[in-house]
């Protein structure tokens, strides 16, 4: 990057210094993803549908690729079963990517339902529905991925899980430098999300600590205040204007050069 590029718009306030530090020349102008959640617009019909009674709503978040729907979905009902079973007042939302995957949600938990292992659990999949989704829930339990910057701007406490295979893991820790895999955790540089990159079911502690949250009032109060100052540090619209603004200035700066070498040269 050094040798063929002549400067870095970062998305996130950490990448500035990293490239800065290597000899690349960098400016943080932030991330464009927060121009564009201002501009969703909820379904208000399908936020009153279910905002009903005082049962605490639970978003289950199974990823976007149909390899991370696969590999989660069985920790996240099993996480959903386990919170049940503790607080029965509880409901579950599963927001799908597509339809394909809300046809694979809903064939889990039939056939799960038919082993009576989650006969009993209130969990539903919609499809398109993820803004209203983590907008309703009390807390999420997410695929780590893109959908933790929109879990900020809502300000959802979350838990992070993403399993991959046992020597998918074993490989992946002998590269891995960065200290988190959630990019709100990144982005606070500490572990607000309590994150689980694991290779076998974690279900007994993602619930652990959503129940923590249900029970514990002040606990989750103080998260969600630490998630409403991070999103006023790194969340603020405009990440697509600064970028062009900065573009057309070097673009200005590299023109005026030109025209000053050109005519020193004419003289």
């Amino acid at each position: 990057m050094r040798r063929w590029v002549n400067h870095v718009l970062c998305a996130l306030p950490f990448e500035e210094p990293w490239y800065q530090s290597r000899g690349v020349a960098a400016h943080y102008v932030g991330h464009p993803y927060f121009d564009e959640l201002p501009e969703q617009h909820l379904d208000g019909k399908f936020l009153e549908a279910h905002c009903f009674g005082s049962s605490p709503i639970i978003g289950l978040l199974p990823g976007s690729r149909n390899q991370e729907v696969e590999r989660n979905l069985s920790t996240l009902v099993r996480s959903a079963a386990m919170i049940h079973a503790a607080r029965p007042d509880t409901r579950f939302l599963v927001a799908c990517f597509k339809a394909s995957h809300q046809e694979y949600v809903e064939e889990y938990l039939n056939h799960s339902a038919g082993g009576g292992a989650h006969a009993s659990l209130p969990i539903q999949a919609y499809v398109g529905r993820t803004p209203e989704i983590i907008e309703l829930s009390h807390a999420c339990i997410a695929v780590s991925g893109s959908v933790g910057l929109e879990l900020l701007y809502r300000g959802r406490p979350s838990v992070v899980v993403y399993q991959i295979g046992r020597i998918d893991l074993k490989v992946c820790k002998l590269f891995m430098t960065a200290p988190y895999i959630s990019l709100v955790n990144m982005l606070a540089g500490k572990e607000l999300f309590p994150e689980f990159l694991t290779d076998r079911c974690e279900g007994e502690a993602i619930a652990g600590n959503v129940l923590h949250w249900l029970n514990e009032e002040d606990a989750y109060q103080a998260l969600c205040q630490e998630l409403k100052e991070l999103r006023a540090r790194v969340g603020e619209p405009g990440a697509c204007e600064r970028a062009a603004r900065f573009v057309l200035l070097e673009m200005e700066k590299r023109r005026s050069l030109k025209l000053s070498s050109d005519l020193r040269a004419s003289a």
